[in-house]
């Protein structure tokens, strides 16, 4: 059984842990996520599939109880609900192992949340050289490009993210996270659980926006990343970092070229020359693997239609594979 799993055992139902330890461990190594639900039947998330959890002892699916979810949410809590009230509200905790623990249930008015339905366990697998495709796309010559990392969720981004803030501290870059939700270091009391590199510093909790502006003034770095962009102060932010020179490596959420197309946020970064390229992975099907990376310039390209005589923003994106090279960068 892999070390996330055991490392997950402190804070499973026990007949979860047992009905886990029993699948065939090239299942276990593909589980997205561990879905637990109050009186229905409690699975997994394998790529695009929903498999049933079935008790290892009776043979039939497990169904959880209201004990059952309450010493679940209390475990992941660390039986201190108000230490983690801001996380709570947030509707998620990150737990040291990188995971993160999202609840389902019936909000109180303070924010807070009783009557626990369902809880989501969002695996952080480590994949070993999750980033040896990318690095070389966005570390060139010497010179970090910066670049933003799509695919739809569980496509692998975060883990990305982790191995490429490695990779370029072993080229001697300065990086700092911005890691809002914990997932990309997993810092624990100030120590990254994750391997991010020697010369990374984290920024665990803060806002992108917000953190990406106080490295800016406090930190020096030569690299920043965060993950999930997506508010115009997040924008606003990755503006200011190419204004002081700063590249900036960063995810998003998008199935393909056409529905990021329609986010006025990456239109303005864009239009801001704060994205120098965009490199899209494939999916949930193939965690952390690149499909194609296109240059940010060409996402768009403004014409004047002659139906109406104004100006609209239209597709021209010439697609790279990821087994060719693009010869009009150097040009």
């Amino acid at each position: 059984m892999s070390d996330i799993f055991e490392r997950l055992r402190g804070y499973l139902p026990q007949q979860i842990y047992d009905s886990l330890r029993h699948l065939p461990a090239q299942d276990l190594a593909r589980v997205n996520e561990i879905r637990l639900r109050l009186g229905r039947y409690s699975g997994l998330t394998i790529g695009q599939k929903n498999i049933c959890l079935i008790d290892y002892h009776t043979g039939r699916p497990i169904r959880l109880n209201e004990t059952d979810m309450e010493l679940c949410f209390k475990r992941v809590c660390e039986n201190s609900i108000y230490k983690y009230e801001n996380e709570i509200k947030n509707g998620y905790i990150t737990l040291s192992c990188g995971c993160r623990v999202g609840f389902c249930g019936t909000r109180c008015e303070n924010g807070m949340i009783r009557e626990i339905s369902s809880i989501n366990i969002r695996l952080s697998h480590r994949i070993e050289n999750a980033a040896e495709k990318i690095i070389p796309l966005i570390y060139q010559n010497g010179v970090v490009r910066s670049s933003l990392i799509v695919s739809p969720p569980c496509g692998g981004k975060t883990t990305i993210l982790t191995d490429v803030a490695r990779r370029l501290s072993e080229h001697d870059q300065r990086c700092c996270i911005v890691d809002e939700r914990g997932e990309i270091a997993a810092a624990l009391r100030g120590v990254p659980q994750k391997d991010v590199g020697e010369l990374t510093d984290i920024m665990d909790g803060y806002p992108k926006g917000i953190g990406m502006m106080i490295a800016l003034r406090s930190l020096s770095p030569q690299v920043l990343i965060c993950d999930e962009i997506g508010t115009q102060e997040d924008v606003q932010a990755m503006i200011e970092s190419l204004n002081a020179g700063v590249p900036v490596i960063a995810t998003a959420h998008a199935e393909d070229a056409e529905h990021l197309r329609e986010r006025p946020q990456i239109a303005r970064l864009i239009d801001n020359k704060a994205i120098e390229q965009i490199i899209f992975l494939e999916g949930a099907r193939h965690p952390g693997m690149m499909k194609q990376y296109i240059e940010a310039q060409k996402l768009y390209e403004d014409r004047r239609d002659p139906a109406d005589g104004h100006q609209h923003r239209v597709q021209r994106c010439p697609v790279y594979r990821t087994d060719e090279r693009n010869t009009e960068r150097n040009e």
